[in-house]
């Protein structure tokens, strides 16, 4: 598999390493550690604060405020390898997309981070528009 695919670390997965038991209520549905590993394992946004602001798996800026919405800046958590295929819940199979980008992905595997680029919104906001944004979230 190439290095640009999304599903890179698709073998790379251990269901039996970091086992994290899926919501007792959903199993699809990360549990809460897992999506704060998930968050954290994330590449962080320079510039910004990182308990606030990542970047998802294609270089999309989403806010941690805006999780399961469908803005711009909205973010689902991502079962790397669909949940429809045999993955697991878990925060190794876990990764932040920005929502058009996972409504988009749905349960493809081997899609390239090109592909997803494609779909992404294309953003060019200043530093001083995310301070705006920010502030209206946190105040």
């Amino acid at each position: 598999m190439s290095e640009n695919n999304i599903n890179s670390n698709h073998n790379n997965i251990t269901h039996q390493s970091q086992r994290r038991s899926p919501s007792p209520y959903n199993p699809r549905r990360f549990d809460k550690l897992a999506r704060e590993e998930c968050w954290n394992n994330a590449q962080i946004m320079e510039g910004r604060n990182p308990d606030r602001w990542r970047l998802d798996a294609v270089g999309n800026p989403v806010c941690k405020a805006l999780n399961a919405c469908r803005g711009p800046l909205c973010y689902q958590f991502d079962h790397i390898v669909p949940y429809s295929k045999g993955g697991e819940s878990i925060s190794k199979n876990c990764q932040l997309l920005q929502s058009f980008v996972n409504i988009y992905k749905s349960n493809k595997e081997n899609i390239s981070k090109d592909e997803l680029k494609q779909v992404s919104p294309q953003l060019n906001f200043t530093s001083e528009v995310f301070d705006a944004i920010e502030y209206a979230i946190y105040g």
